[in-house]
């Protein structure tokens, strides 16, 4: 959520910049929606239905045809205004990594189903595990989402936002060292313990994606300068 003191130095960017922020904005916000669902599906694991597990992975399916949208008319909007436009690569590259995360949530939300139908148990301290690194990559989309939205607004805001990301991403590698070791250990069988791995490691790329993502917007600050 923006506060008063994001918007005090308002930096003013021309309107095709601007246009590509809001929709980049409505997008990282999606995608946040997306990975809350993710995370509160980790979380409350033990006591979720299949019903409600159905229901979760529905929405996250629409969420994903809206991301898709808007990943279109960007696209569309980028090409048709390249010629204005700088750092053209790196706002291309920006939405195509933001937009790809979506496959990795609906990645961990499928296997999530494979292990409740099988009647899987996700060990105690595996559990806490991921539930950590969910929290964690909620906490980096956020922060992400921020900074994306103040690039027209307020660039220092953005570039600490940025700094942040960096942070969580440093938290979110050693809880996924910790959740990857722990599963390689538990007693479970083959298959439940490749679902638990993948799972830990769509999350753990989705935070290095995001890292990544604020490289590009670093650039994109420092043409709009």
């Amino acid at each position: 959520m923006l506060k008063r003191e994001d918007v005090e130095a308002k930096t003013r960017v021309p309107i095709a910049y601007q246009r590509m922020i809001d929709m980049l904005s409505k997008l990282s916000a999606n995608l946040s929606e997306l990975l809350r669902t993710v995370d509160r599906t980790i979380k409350g694991f033990k006591v979720v239905s299949e019903e409600s597990l159905r229901r979760e992975i529905k929405s996250c399916r629409e969420i994903k045809d809206d991301i898709e949208l808007i990943k279109g008319e960007l696209i569309d909007y980028i090409s048709k205004a390249a010629p204005a436009l700088f750092a053209k690569e790196e706002w291309m590259r920006l939405l195509l990594k933001l937009s790809g995360i979506s496959d990795k949530a609906i990645g961990i939300m499928y296997r999530m189903e494979q292990l409740l139908l099988n009647r899987w148990e996700i060990p105690k301290d595996v559990h806490s595990q991921l539930s950590r690194l969910s929290g964690n990559v909620v906490r980096i989309l956020d922060e992400c989402k921020l900074a994306i939205t103040l690039i027209g607004i307020n660039v220092d805001k953005s570039t600490e936002a940025c700094k942040r990301v960096e942070l969580i991403e440093r938290q979110t590698d050693e809880v996924y060292r910790r959740a990857n070791f722990l599963i390689i250990r538990c007693p479970a069988s083959f298959r439940e313990i490749l679902l638990l791995k993948d799972i830990a490691e769509m999350l753990e790329e989705i935070s290095d994606t995001v890292e990544s993502v604020v490289d590009d917007i670093r650039v994109i600050l420092i043409n709009l300068t």
